[in-house]
C-alpha cells in the first residue's frame, strides 16, 4: 500500500522531532523524491512509490541517528552558492558567512561585472584574494 507525500512527511517529522524537524523532513523528501519543496506541497495527496518511500525512511533514520543533514543530501547553501558536500569536507556554517562578509569589507580590489554584465554575481568569487583562500591544499 502506497503512502502519500503528506503521510511520509508527517511520519518523518515525528521521527526527527525538534524545532527543525519539519524543515529537515522536507529537505530529505526533496532529495529522496528528486522533487522541489513546492512540488511536495502541491502534490501532498499523491502516492509515493514503495522504493522512494523506503529511501526516504532510510534517510530519516540516518538523520535521526545524528548524521549531518548536509552529508545526507550532499548539498549546502553558503554565501548564495549551492555547494556539494561530502563527508570528506567540512560543512559550511552560517556563522562563517559573517566572517566572509567581514573579510570582503577589507579587500580593496574592486572587480567589474562578469562577462555577461551581471554585477549581482558574488563579488568574492571573482576576487583573486578570495579565490586564493578557497584553493584546495
Amino acid at each position: 500500500m502506497s503512502e502519500t507525500v503528506r503521510a511520509l512527511l508527517s511520519a518523518a517529522t515525528v521521527v526527527l522531532g525538534g524545532p527543525e524537524a519539519r524543515r529537515e523532513a522536507e529537505m530529505l523528501a526533496e532529495h529522496a523524491l528528486a522533487r522541489t519543496r513546492a512540488w511536495l506541497y502541491a502534490h501532498d495527496d499523491d502516492a509515493v512509490g514503495e522504493e522512494e518511500a523506503a529511501n526516504l525512511r532510510a534517510l530519516v533514520l540516518r538523520r535521526a541517528a545524528g548524521e549531518p543533514l548536509a552529508y545526507i543530501v550532499r548539498r549546502r547553501e553558503f554565501f548564495g552558492l549551492d555547494l556539494e558536500v561530502t563527508p570528506e569536507v567540512l560543512i559550511p556554517r552560517a556563522e562563517t558567512e559573517l566572517l566572509v562578509e567581514q573579510a570582503l569589507l577589507h579587500l580593496t580590489q574592486e572587480e567589474p561585472a562578469d562577462r555577461d554584465g551581471d554585477a549581482s554575481a558574488p563579488r568574492d568569487l571573482r576576487n583573486p584574494a578570495f579565490r586564493a583562500m578557497t584553493r584546495p591544499c
